[in-house]
């Protein structure tokens, strides 16, 4: 219980560009039931217009209630990516 901890906190400066940031706006999308190929797409813009050189992303599961389930990936041109996980 004695040991110190040190906490670094660094500002993200461009949070669309950010793939755990982005994967964790789409997500609770997903659970309020709006349409995820627009939810994907707005949030596909937002990290291209802002600067982002690439995105993909990926949804899979019962999408849109549908009794089968998918995997739908719409991405645009992508060079390095950075991974993010949404639950």
């Amino acid at each position: 219980m004695g040991v110190p901890v040190h906490v670094t906190i660094e500002e993200i400066r461009k949070p669309e560009t950010d793939a755990q940031l982005i994967a964790d706006s789409i997500s609770p999308q997903l659970e309020k039931r709006i349409m995820f190929r627009r939810a994907m797409k707005r949030a596909m813009q937002n990290a291209m217009r802002l600067g982002a050189q690439g995105i993909k992303i990926m949804s899979a599961g019962r999408l849109n209630g549908i009794e089968i389930a998918r995997t739908e990936c719409p991405h645009d041109l992508w060079r390095d990516r950075h991974q993010g996980l949404g639950l």
